[in-house]
This record gives structure tokens, C-alpha cells and sequence, in this order.
């Protein structure tokens, strides 16, 4: 079976999980931003910067100067929506992708893996 095989194949006995991916992959893109926000915010980034009494304020306090390219420098800047707010909607598409699609290519794996034993 070629790969185009083993896809059309996959489509044809999982229909649904087929069309809840491109759904899924869909929804995590237009998501990512309203999800992005409110989760920095519960972390302490807001949009006037570190929020008092919250985690983000307890990391700071313990690793002193920040590095202006270190992960707490990127989610200080996407707190107001700055620059590092696309590499946080990045790293949610990377994520939710992985975690959508690891089924499907396992099991595409498993079909070209089976193509090439026979």
C-alpha cells in the first residue's frame, strides 16, 4: 500500500475521527487566541504585566534578572499581547496538534509498516 493508500483507507473506516481532525484542526486554530489569553492571566502575565501575589510573580522573584530571551520573558510579553503572544498561540497549535493527530498516524504507521511486511 502506498501512503495515499493507507490514508484513503483510514478515511474510509474512521469517517468520523477523519472529519473531527480537520474539524479539531479547525476549531484549535481560531481557539488559540481565546485560549491563549486567559490562561497567560491565570499564569499572573497581564496585560499592565506580572500581577502581584500570582505564580508568575513567585517565578520572577526566584530567577532574578530575566534573560530577554527566556520562556518567562516570551509569556511577559504575550501578557499584553505582545510579541511573544504568537509564539504561546504557536506552542498551543503544536501541542493540540500532537495530541489530535497521534492516533491517526499511529495508526498510518502501523498501515505502511504492514504494506511493507507483505
Amino acid at each position: 500500500m502506498t501512503p495515499q493508500d493507507c490514508i484513503e483507507h483510514f478515511v474510509t473506516e474512521h469517517p468520523i475521527q477523519a472529519a473531527s481532525l480537520i474539524a479539531g484542526g479547525i476549531t484549535v486554530t481560531a481557539a488559540s487566541a481565546a485560549v491563549a489569553a486567559p490562561f497567560l492571566g491565570a499564569l499572573g502575565f497581564g496585560a499592565a504585566g506580572v500581577v502581584h501575589g500570582s505564580l508568575a510573580t513567585i517565578i520572577q522573584a526566584s530567577t532574578g534578572t530575566v534573560a530577554g530571551s527566556s520562556l518567562f520573558a516570551i509569556l511577559q510579553s504575550a501578557g499584553p499581547g505582545g510579541i511573544g503572544m504568537s509564539a504561546v498561540k504557536t506552542a498551543i497549535l503544536a501541542a493540540a496538534g500532537g495530541a489530535m493527530t497521534a492516533g491517526p498516524v499511529h495508526t498510518l504507521l502501523q498501515c505502511l509498516s504492514n504494506a511493507t511486511a507483505t
